[in-house]
């Protein structure tokens, strides 16, 4: 595993978690709306950016992401 790779994971864990919290909702909740609307690629591919910023601006970019491909949470 690169060590882009490295950090595009704990973003992803981090992001799982405060997602789930932010929502209230189950991991499995939480793990299957990141499937749906396929947050796992949108942090590998938004990375250069993702990386450089907080977590709380990474939680609002994705939120803002979900809503702008017609989803809702």
């Amino acid at each position: 595993m690169s060590h882009q790779e490295a950090i595009a994971t704990g973003i992803k864990l981090e992001q799982l978690e405060l997602f789930k919290k932010k929502k209230r909702l189950s991991y499995q909740k939480a793990s299957t709306i990141f499937d749906r609307y396929r947050i796992w690629e949108f942090v590998d591919e938004a990375f250069e950016g993702l990386h450089v910023q907080g977590p709380l601006a990474t939680y609002e970019d994705i939120t803002a992401y979900i809503k702008n491909t017609g989803g809702s949470v």
